[in-house]
């Protein structure tokens, strides 16, 4: 099993950042691709059965929790 490079094969990460409306696109895109690749059927040179997940939700912004000075 690859771990790193590009035929990487394990991957876990969560991410969050500010986009725009031309992002969200983007992503839309991205995600409809990764969606077409996973749902080919098995064929020769496409022997490794894989499964991708993923959630795209907006969050609300909230004020960064830091600890009280002199806690630490």
């Amino acid at each position: 099993m690859a771990l790193d490079g590009p035929r990487r094969e394990l991957w876990t990460a969560r991410n969050k950042g500010w986009l725009s409306a031309r992002d969200v696109e983007e992503v839309n895109r991205l995600i409809e691709r990764l969606c077409e690749l996973t749902s080919q059927p098995r064929a020769p040179g496409r022997e490794q059965l894989m499964s991708l997940s993923f959630v795209l939700a907006p969050i609300r912004a909230r004020a960064k929790r830091r600890a009280p000075s002199g806690s630490r």
